[in-house]
């Protein structure tokens, strides 16, 4: 071999393991731009089903209602919570609101025996 064919095949040599280099470079760089996989998003019957997995996700999601609040799992554990948590409005027991709104009303004005409620002797305002 010549001078001039060892100097061309260290040359070619380096060349290889430059080549080798840029393509590991690539490939990690190419991996760590991939957007990364989305999470699995669970049903409103899931979270029915696991009260442990819906309130861990309920709390996560009050926490961070900013990022995580309009996202499927966060509205499907809120939704499961509604209807597992609270359950239907007829299924409630009675407040007893009405009674005591019923008694302030029967109230009357004993001093002049009307039988309008007590607190409205003042004419209403007038429009200006």
């Amino acid at each position: 071999m010549t001078t001039n064919q060892q100097s061309t095949r260290r040359i070619r040599h380096g060349a290889q393991g430059v080549r080798w280099c840029l393509g590991i470079v690539v490939t990690i760089s190419a991996a760590a731009c991939a957007p990364s996989p989305e999470p699995t998003h669970q049903t409103v019957e899931y979270y029915r089903a696991n009260r442990e997995a819906r309130e861990a996700r309920v709390a996560e999601c009050a926490n961070d209602p900013g990022a995580l609040g309009k996202t499927p799992d966060c509205i499907n554990a809120k939704q499961a919570a509604q209807i597992e948590d609270i359950g239907n409005l007829r299924d409630l027991p009675p407040m007893g609101l009405l009674k005591d709104a019923e008694e302030g009303s029967a109230k009357t004005d004993s001093s002049t025996g009307s039988s309008r409620p007590q607190g409205t002797d003042r004419p209403p305002r007038e429009a200006r």
